[in-house]
């Protein structure tokens, strides 16, 4: 068999894999499991908003997941790391990581605030050691 064809065949594997994830992350059945855990804000008085007017936007939303209109899994992140491109090259890693809210060994990241009190807020705090000093006692 030629590589191009064995090509062809990971394409076509890699496209049907993909079409069926969408199809499960649109299905009815997700789209209710989505809309349960949004009724379940609204009743627990966390979401910000009235009781009424937070049903209303949850049963909304659940219409538009079943229509396809809203995409939950990655277009808010993908938007963001393509911000992140825009950055100078040294605050980059940063960015990225602010957007995964990911800490690391070296880098910390700290959320604060919330959609109702008027924005989330990310901060990375990076450890950097300190330079030796360029009189070292003897």
């Amino acid at each position: 068999m030629s590589r191009s064809y064995i090509r062809l065949g990971m394409a076509r594997a890699a496209a049907l894999a993909a079409l069926g994830a969408a199809s499960i992350a649109l299905s009815p059945a997700w789209a209710d499991e989505q809309y349960q855990q949004d009724r379940s804000r609204c009743m627990s008085g966390n979401s910000g908003q009235d009781e009424a007017t937070c049903l209303k936007e949850a049963g909304a939303a659940q219409a538009e997941r079943r229509h396809g209109g809203i995409d939950t899994y990655g277009a808010h992140r993908k938007n963001a790391m393509s911000r992140c491109e825009e950055m100078p090259d040294a605050d980059r890693a940063d960015c990225r990581a602010r957007v995964r809210g990911k800490s690391t060994a070296k880098r910390e990241v700290k959320t604060s605030g919330s959609v109702a009190g008027g924005g989330i807020l990310r901060e990375t705090v990076t450890t950097v050691p300190a330079a030796p000093a360029s009189g070292a006692m003897k």
